[in-house]
């Protein structure tokens, strides 16, 4: 009879994946049991109607041999001790309600508290679920814009010429590196973040650093204790009501409670309490203990103790703090909103004045006359004069034994082109001159004989004066476009 339990377990043994994988259902169980046997259903045929209804594989494993070892004679404690997906609190109450023949109750007492859990982690959930989504819409949407837009907007201000302000710079720069390197370094940064929040929060060695963290802002530090209190005191009433141990209750809420700094509150309350010391002296004992636990409830469990109503005065600590997590949760989420909307807006803005101020410092720059576009050198060489059947870069000399012809310019009654005709006021022109010493002059993409010939003007022919000097002149051509020629060859008209 000695070996068919040890097979049993072997047979039963889940993995901590499998385990992990079973709270949502192993919670579901709990409470459908607890209704079957309360309503006067026997054990063996809860388990079996709960086998039909299981949904995964292993949880259909695990009540099968629970109802096999009660089958064979065990008690229902014993089972659920052996399916190893049971915490130390849910097997102590039921061997009690077993022994005191007040197992319908206890398992109802079950149930409530795997459901009260559920409504703490909840209201801790809502209370970070909301600053949390926020964040991480704004920094996906801030994100895009600086993979996807920024790189395209340095394209447009590295053209205009313009000095960029540092915080345009700074963006861009950034935007620039993700263009680049993106596609290695946002996925690199988000593994390095999920590594760092596990390592921080989740893991066991490391986790009490990122509760530290919490626990340091204000609104979150007021909810977490609230709700660990709200735990303790129902935790504590329950149990003591169903009649476990002080020092066993103790030790169930020191494995379920999610804070590392109440488990060590609590796991040095049963020392002491195992050692013969009362509550009081057991809290007073503890370094830290009025930043976890309020004085008026240190006082208020002291007092308790002493009249022999501790089960009754820790109920009642829990309904006083869970009022209070209810109120809490819902001021939090009013206080953290208009916060996030600034946090946002100030984003918001950032991007804004990092784009506008190149656009602004442009638009001045033209209200006032600056050119954005750097002017071309001047070649202040004075041409040489030109002998028949002679070029000099500047005009193509005609025959030799041509004459020279006298000047033609275009007068004030003559047609003017309206070409001519900038903003509603005339320009100057000028008009190349008709000579035999050349046949048509060069029109140069700088203002140097060494710049590249764009076009070749005809003696006569009349252009607008953008800007002039004693050596060359800038004109508007008609297709077009400006253009460099020679002063000397040209006669200014003013309009």
């Amino acid at each position: 009879m000695g070996q068919p339990a040890p097979k049993h377990k072997q047979q039963r043994g889940i993995s901590s994946i499998e385990r992990l994988t079973l709270g949502a259902e192993k919670d579901q169980f709990l409470e459908s049991f607890a209704l079957l046997i309360t309503s006067g259903m026997g054990v063996l045929v809860a388990l079996e109607a709960l086998l039909a209804d299981a949904r995964s594989s292993t949880m259909k494993r695990v009540i099968e041999q629970m109802r096999l070892d009660v089958d064979a004679g065990q008690s229902l404690s014993t089972a659920f001790e052996a399916s190893g997906i049971l915490s130390s609190d849910v097997i102590s109450l039921v061997r009690i309600g077993e022994e005191a023949g007040r197992l319908p109750e206890n398992l109802k007492v079950i149930a409530i508290q795997q459901q009260k859990e559920r409504q703490f982690q909840s209201k801790l959930v809502s209370a970070m679920i909301y600053p949390v989504l926020v964040f991480s819409v704004t920094i996906l949407v801030g994100l895009v814009i600086a993979w996807f837009v920024l790189p395209r907007l340095s394209l447009v201000f590295g053209q205009l010429n313009i000095e960029l302000p540092f915080i345009t710079k700074l963006m861009i720069g950034f935007g620039q590196f993700l263009g680049q390197y993106g596609f290695v370094a946002v996925p690199a940064t988000a593994v390095a973040l999920i590594l760092g929040m596990y390592l921080i929060f989740f893991a066991t060695q490391t986790k009490i650093i990122g509760e530290r963290l919490i626990l340091a802002i204000p609104g979150l530090r007021k909810i977490i204790i609230e709700v660990e209190l709200a735990r303790f005191g129902y935790i504590m009433g329950t149990l003591l009501h169903a009649g476990l141990p002080v020092v066993e209750t103790l030790q169930s809420i020191a494995n379920s409670t999610p804070t590392a700094s109440y488990r060590k509150l609590y796991q040095h309350l049963k020392s002491s309490i195992e050692e013969g010391n009362s509550f009081r002296k057991s809290l007073d004992s503890y370094p830290g203990t009025r930043q976890l636990i309020p004085i008026p409830i240190q006082q208020l469990i002291s007092a308790s103790e002493m009249s022999g109503s501790l089960s009754e005065s820790f109920l009642k600590i829990s309904s006083v703090y869970e009022e209070k997590t209810d109120v809490t949760t819902k001021n939090l989420v009013v206080i953290i909103e208009p916060i996030l909307l600034v946090v946002v807006w100030l984003g918001v803005v950032l991007v804004a004045v990092a784009v506008i101020m190149p656009i602004y410092k442009l638009v001045g720059d033209f209200n006032t006359g600056t050119s954005t576009t750097p002017t071309p050198p001047v070649d202040n060489s004075a041409p040489a004069a030109l002998a028949p059947g002679e070029t000099d870069g500047y005009a193509i000399t005609g025959p030799a034994d041509s004459q020279p012809v006298e000047p033609v310019v275009l007068g004030a009654h003559d047609q003017i082109d309206p070409l001519l005709v900038d903003a509603g006021q005339l320009l100057p022109t000028a008009t190349v001159i008709e000579s035999a010493e050349f046949s048509t002059l060069n029109v140069r993409s700088e203002p140097s004989t060494t710049a590249s010939v764009i076009k070749q003007l005809h003696t006569g022919e009349t252009y607008p004066v953008i800007e002039t000097n004693s050596t060359w002149t800038k004109i508007q051509l008609t297709q077009g476009g400006t253009g460099w020629v020679a002063s000397q060859y040209i006669t200014l008209l003013q309009p």
